[in-house]
């Protein structure tokens, strides 16, 4: 068994849709106790892990600060969860409860007890999503690993490695821990795109995303998913390397989000009227992307007396490294490649979820049309279909003759012999009119 197999744990529909705010580090240690519950069968009593062995399956491998700890089972202790809060899993109901009972940290060691309430839900659950923990720990940003479990909890219930998830954005606030006043263009800007692209990235499923409208507005996003053939697992833990807690701990911050770019700098030491500077002179990839800098530089362990004012000059100097012309020639064909294989895959997606539906439009309205004939036309049209399957289908006739039309093979062949006769309506005989009648899966 390969160490990816030692980390699979099954993580019930009813946690993975929990409303809550945590943290990636929250998150993480969460999923690392119930894997670690799982393996010695939910027991009730007091258990431990070795602190190493956490910072490990979290992601943190060359941490030594037990303070991220301590602050996630503050956390995990006295934070409220609700459970199963879409309501997926019929069978599991909902509730709330704190995750630990109680949790420490002693020679060594994490000490924690699950919340007894809690035990029952993910003991025998129902649903759930087949997770490996040395996936999660390549995720850094919490909103991307929230998705990723949400995205593994639908494919795992219906048993595909390919799905078209439709999502209502009051779903995905609720599920995300968005602030309920963000505009759907700094939600999508700043959450949705940077999951998914870390997602497809760093884990075994790649995915894309439409929406679907309701007049002008953005009602649901369409989150177009497919598991990877032959995924390798690249773990590179150098991303939280060196001694020094307070560099460490601020790349953790930097790495949980998108946060506000004028509050990032001020983190970071600078001033909040040389912050302002900055955040009006120059955009979010380059300031961001002289932070990665200057972080990188740390990690390396070069000497940068004052860190404030070297920040300020990357930043306004663009300290990046710059690419040679063939370079950046190869990154962009690579780019416009790879996006037109998302696209092409993307409109592929939309396309069947759009002939799917007319499909099911179609085969309503067929229904509805013949309900709308007049009885004895109706009656003339049954026992006509009923001589001839009798003469040319005898196994459908035997069906009828167990069922009667109530038998779903006997309908839909009764209803398809009728399909020419009662659709003749543009939106009933052709795709196209019926997208632009409705207005459906309109791409952003």
């Amino acid at each position: 068994m390969t160490d990816l197999e030692k980390t699979l744990f099954y993580k019930p529909t009813g946690t993975i849709q929990i409303a809550n705010k945590f943290s990636l580090v929250e998150r993480k240690l969460l999923n690392a106790i119930i894997w670690h519950s799982q393996k010695n069968h939910f027991k009730t009593q007091e258990l431990s892990i070795p602190v190493r062995e956490i910072f490990s399956l979290i992601g943190l491998e060359k941490s030594r600060n037990n303070d991220i700890l301590k602050d996630a089972l503050r956390m995990l202790t006295g934070t409220i969860i609700e459970w199963n809060n879409f309501g997926v899993d019929k069978v599991t109901e909902w509730g709330v409860c704190t995750f630990l009972a109680s949790g420490k940290i002693v020679s060594g060691k994490l000490f924690y007890r699950l919340n007894p309430e809690l035990i029952k839900q993910i003991n025998q659950p129902t649903l759930y999503a087949k997770i490996q923990l040395l996936i999660q720990g390549q995720v850094k940003k919490r909103h991307a690993l929230v998705l990723y479990e949400f995205f593994l909890d639908a494919l795992s219930r219906v048993k595909k490695d390919a799905l078209n998830l439709v999502t209502s954005l009051e779903q995905l606030f609720q599920l995300l821990g968005a602030n309920e006043d963000m505009t759907y263009k700094i939600f999508n800007r700043d959450i949705i795109k940077p999951s998914i692209k870390e997602i497809s990235q760093h884990t075994d499923i790649d995915v894309a995303c439409s929406t679907n409208r309701k007049g002008r507005q953005v009602a649901e996003i369409v989150f177009h998913i497919a598991k990877k053939n032959n995924f390798q697992l690249s773990i590179d833990f150098d991303a939280v390397e060196g001694e020094d807690e307070k560099a460490e701990k601020l790349l953790i911050e930097y790495d949980e989000g998108e946060p506000d770019l004028l509050e990032l700098l001020k983190f970071h030491g600078i001033t909040e009227k040389k912050a302002k500077e900055l955040v009006e002179s120059f955009d979010r990839e380059r300031i961001q992307g002289n932070i990665d800098y200057l972080l990188e530089q740390q990690r390396q362990g070069k000497a940068i007396a004052n860190t404030q004012a070297y920040l300020v000059k990357a930043i306004e100097e663009d300290f990046r490294p710059k690419k040679s012309p063939k370079e950046a020639l190869e990154e962009k064909q690579k780019q416009q490649k790879a996006s037109a294989a998302a696209k092409a895959k993307q409109a592929k997606a939309q396309k069947e979820q759009q002939e799917s539906e007319w499909k099911r439009f179609c085969e309503q309205r067929l229904k509805d049309n013949f309900a709308g004939k007049p009885e004895d036309w109706q009656e003339e049209k049954r026992q006509n279909f009923i001589v001839k399957i009798k003469a040319t289908n005898p196994i459908l006739y035997n069906s009828y003759k167990k069922d009667a039309f109530n038998s779903p093979m006997v309908q839909a062949v009764f209803y398809s012999e009728l399909r020419d006769e009662l659709l003749t309506a543009p939106e009933e005989t052709s795709l196209a009119h019926y997208l632009n009648g409705r207005g459906t899966l309109q791409s952003e």
